[in-house]
């Protein structure tokens, strides 16, 4: 039995319908999935979602992604990888591409923090303050930064060394004025510091008590009145 051209046509589409139905798949669409990776220590997390998991050939895909001060921000560079070879360097919140073929992709989106270090300033209380007094030291980052240490020097010769704790305390042993100032840095690598701040130590007065009495000579069984007086008064 030989078939007509039109006949053997239809029999092979009815064929190509039948499987496809049997398999559920569509035929020309593309499926999205998303791989998970870790941040780096002290980078914010940016999430991202796609508007569907099933895409048909030839239809844009579009990225959702937030927060939008971390996207923003040039303090991190955050890059989406799309799953097919290319990835894109983004700002934006949303983001739309174009799958060429058919076939299974893994997108990802990874946020790397800037090299650049930020600025610290340094703070202490209390000030003025007396010779032998203890002064309290604090540094403040404008931005996280992962790692970081901190070296406080005092302006008289003395230093904290490097450290891992934004504070120190410290007591100034003779009256003057001194520049103190904190470097920041990463295993013992300075990369930056503060601005001088000038910490005045007061010498201490030395405190005299005066006692008197009245009346002198006493008498026996009488009063005596007795006046202490400070110096300096206070």
């Amino acid at each position: 039995m030989r078939l007509q051209p039109r006949l053997l046509s239809a029999f092979l589409f009815a064929v190509v319908l039948c499987s496809t139905a049997a398999t559920g798949q569509r035929p020309s669409s593309l499926t999205l999935r998303q791989r998970v990776t870790g941040s780096e220590p002290g980078v914010p997390t940016v999430d991202v979602t796609v508007d569907r998991r099933r895409v048909p050939l030839g239809e844009l895909v579009t990225f959702t992604l937030s927060p939008e001060n971390v996207l923003r921000s040039s303090r991190y560079t955050v890059t989406l990888t799309f799953g097919d070879g290319k990835q894109q360097s983004v700002r934006a919140t949303a983001v739309s591409h174009l799958y060429r073929a058919v076939g299974t992709y893994y997108y990802s989106v990874k946020v790397k923090g800037n090299l650049e270090p930020p600025p610290v300033t340094l703070y202490a209380t209390p000030v003025p303050v007396n010779a032998g007094e203890q002064v309290n030291f604090s540094a403040r980052l404008s931005w996280s930064y992962p790692n970081i240490q901190y070296r406080f020097f005092y302006g008289d010769g003395n230093s904290s060394g490097w450290q891992d704790s934004s504070k120190s305390n410290y007591a100034f042993q003779s009256a003057g004025r001194y520049s103190a100032y904190v470097d920041i840095g990463v295993k013992a690598k300075q990369l930056g510091g503060s601005t001088r701040k000038e910490i005045t130590v007061n010498q201490t007065s030395r405190l005299t008590v005066a006692l008197s009495a009245n009346p002198t000579p006493a008498q026996a069984r009488k009063p005596v009145t007795f006046v202490a007086r400070a110096t300096p008064a206070g």
